[in-house]
């Protein structure tokens, strides 16, 4: 009898798995459930349109997720960061901006890391994420004369905000995401 019950509850728990869609555990972070993303927007937020984004940025956007670009202009390099929802990834690319001697600007990847991301890690920036689509209304940082200026993206689709300042917005998002180291290198 109690075997019999076994049965039965595993043909159950496949048949769940089947039917919901969940996956197993150790299968990338976008094949398993996530939290809704950007389901909840603050009318009152600028939203600009992807064509409107005056980044250079390194690698194409995700068509959604988020973009955080941290930079100094007496070095001419950054540090972006991109976190595609869909996908379930966190790529960290370092630039260097180089001016050629035509006067044209050129930006030179000095390197690319990358990982999926572990579904908890996914929905942890999710739900920073989704504050920053509808924000309580803090009150406003005050402005720091520096070089050093930090800008935050999201998308979803065309809708695209963003901002950017000497000190980072969204810091919570900003520092969840920070957060995501790339795991240690083989034999260290």
């Amino acid at each position: 009898m109690h075997q019999a019950f076994m049965r039965w509850s595993a043909a159950i728990a496949i048949a769940l798995t089947i039917c919901t869609g969940l996956s197993a555990p150790g299968r990338p972070a976008s094949a398993q459930a996530t939290l809704p993303y950007a389901s909840i927007k603050d009318p009152a937020q600028p939203i600009t349109g992807r064509d409107a984004l005056h980044l250079m940025a390194p690698i194409p956007y995700p068509e959604r997720g988020v973009l955080i670009v941290g930079g100094s202009g007496l070095t001419a390099s950054a540090v972006w960061t991109i976190v595609d929802v869909g996908a379930g990834t966190i790529v960290w690319v370092r630039t260097i901006t180089q001016m050629l001697p035509d006067g044209e600007v050129e930006m030179v990847v000095s390197s690319r890391q990358g990982r999926p991301l572990a579904i908890g890690e996914l929905n942890g920036v999710i739900e920073q994420a989704n504050a920053v689509w509808n924000p309580p209304r803090p009150p406003a940082l005050p402005p720091m004369l520096t070089d050093v200026s930090c800008d935050v993206v999201l998308f979803d689709g065309t809708a695209v905000p963003s901002d950017f300042g000497s000190v980072c917005p969204a810091e919570h998002l900003v520092k969840a995401i920070r957060a995501l180291q790339l795991p240690p290198a083989p034999g260290r």
